[in-house]
């Protein structure tokens, strides 16, 4: 029986199962189930244990000879115990080199099975963001795309992290070409720490017109909603946001009156800006081509102190304008339809 139709018969597992194949060769159902955590645990901790028992041998052989040897010596014959009074016993006494290789073969094996193990819980979770999946491009993935897909995931054990990965290969799946080679190199290089940083910022992500933005206000105010000058700095370090301090966005009026957009999150703010309204300029960062790439991974949580900070901000560069917010329900090409609309 095939894979796919052990799973349900899907577009999305279909290719999936194509990359998996192109990316590690065979293909079995372990790749789209989620290990047990007490499982993977076992595996792990069954290696671990033979892995010190082979150390444990080795150790028990020199220290039942301590007391008439010098010291090991290591050489390319091997491990080689001397000894301290010109015992010809333990002169020239080599362990075996067998037994390095087959601690050599040990390490291998134990660090295989863990690599093994972060491709099938990275994949398992493509799965089942990919089963209900009805929108999947007829596009092939890049071959050189899945081969430094595997390459990095294999080292990745954090559980947050897979998950992140996994929605990776899931969008890429669905659409190739939505994260680049160094989008991947640039998360595979962030640490725990930096990818909740990273989470955090977020929050404060605005979209107007296809870019993406932090406001900025009057001044830094990022610590209003949980956030540190030092996590923006951080971000702008490690690439997710553009440097400079500096940066603006424009509200330009026009001959007849216009809605001018910013979203956030599920929520949007639509300001209406009518044709005597002075032009107005917000401080802003701009987030990078990479970190726009990410956001799209993450399920922000704007504060609702943030919205209106910014509808103040606007208001005071003129009180013409009037802003409104509500829940966004869909998107029709450039148009959205809103829950309700509130006046802020």
């Amino acid at each position: 029986m095939k894979v796919n139709d052990l799973l349900g018969a899907g577009k999305g597992i279909d290719k999936l199962i194509d990359v998996i194949r192109k990316g590690v060769g065979r293909v079995s159902k372990s790749y789209f189930e989620k290990k047990d955590i007490e499982t993977r645990a076992f595996e792990i901790e069954r290696l671990a244990e033979a892995k010190a028992k082979a150390i444990g041998v080795i150790a028990d052989a020199i220290r039942q000879n301590s007391l008439g040897t010098g010291g090991v010596e290591y050489s390319s014959d091997g491990v080689k115990i001397v000894s301290s009074q010109g015992n010809n016993e333990f002169d020239n006494y080599v362990l075996q080199e067998t037994v390095i290789t087959d601690r050599l073969l040990l390490k291998e094996s134990y660090q295989g099975i863990i690599k093994q193990l972060n491709i099938e819980n990275v994949t398992a979770i493509a799965a089942e963001e990919l089963k209900n999946e009805n929108e999947i491009s007829d596009e092939s993935v890049n071959e050189d795309w899945i081969n430094r897909f595997f390459r990095i995931i294999e080292d990745v054990s954090d559980e947050e992290m897979q998950a992140l990965w996994g929605k990776i290969l899931a969008g890429e799946i669905k659409q190739p070409n939505t994260y680049s080679i160094r989008t991947l190199e640039m998360l595979r290089n962030l640490s725990k720490y930096e990818a909740e940083t990273l989470i955090k910022v977020a929050n404060l992500a605005i979209i107007h017109n296809e870019i993406i933005i932090i406001f900025k206000g009057d001044k830094n105010i990022y610590n209003d909603y949980g956030v540190k000058y030092l996590d923006i700095a951080l971000m702008v370090e490690v690439g997710i946001l553009q440097s400079g301090d500096f940066t603006i966005i424009n509200i330009k009026p026009e001959e007849e009156k216009i809605n001018k957009l910013f979203v956030f999150g599920e929520f949007g703010l639509l300001v209406g800006v009518p044709p005597d309204a002075k032009r107005i300029e917000i401080p802003v960062v701009l987030y990078t081509k990479s970190g726009v790439e990410l956001l799209k991974l993450l399920n922000v949580e704007i504060p609702e102190k943030y919205i209106n900070d910014f509808s103040s901000f606007l208001k005071k560069q003129d009180s013409k304008l009037k802003t409104q917010y509500g829940r966004i329900l869909n998107r029709e090409g450039d148009m959205y339809n809103f829950d309700n609309l509130v006046d802020v």
